[in-house]
């Protein structure tokens, strides 16, 4: 698999096609914001491909000094299932190997109409070698457990992310739960 900074017009239609279709509409971003902070330097946007394939997912990675978030990985359903997720955060942790990389999952500990689905996420991303933070994020309303790398990230680098990468409009809508 090749993942590639996104630049062109077509590669960002297949990431905003996947994007509304991946992620529930309460936890996506304007898209447009997303491309403008990736023109400041602010977010990286990058695409999976192979030699057969032009088009197997992406991911948008907010970056705040050594301290990353993995804002959105999705693989497109098509190629679920055949290890791309796996070689996508091989490739993170490699690529990145000097940062405290962060991602978000649906919490597992509310009441939610798709437990089994928040459970095998979470399942994925623990055999990947991330652990689990010892606290809980909500975002926009939205509660979310927390990973990492073999790197702890405290709460304050958690939602310093947000501040200085999304800027305080987003970042007053983020607030840390101690896990139960």
């Amino acid at each position: 698999m090749h993942v590639l900074p996104a630049t062109t017009p077509e590669q960002f239609d297949h990431i905003h096609a996947l994007y509304l279709t991946a992620f529930p509409e309460n936890e996506r971003k304007s898209f447009t914001l997303m491309q403008d902070l990736m023109k400041k330097g602010l977010l990286d946007i990058v695409f999976f491909e192979t030699d057969d394939q032009p088009f197997i997912g992406f991911a948008i990675l907010a970056i705040h000094d050594q301290t990353m978030l993995v804002d959105y990985l999705a693989i497109n359903p098509d190629y679920r299932g055949k290890g791309y997720g796996n070689t996508a955060i091989e490739w993170l942790i490699k690529e990145y190997p000097r940062h405290k990389i962060c991602l978000e999952i649906e919490s597992t500990n509310v009441d939610s109409d798709n437990p089994q689905e928040r459970i095998n996420r979470k399942e994925f991303y623990l055999k990947n070698k991330l652990t689990m933070l010892p606290f809980e994020a909500e975002v926009f309303e939205v509660r979310f457990e927390l990973l990492a790398n073999d790197t702890a990230i405290s709460p304050e680098e958690f939602v310093a992310i947000y501040h200085n990468v999304y800027g305080p409009h987003i970042s007053k809508n983020v607030s840390i739960i101690d896990a139960e």
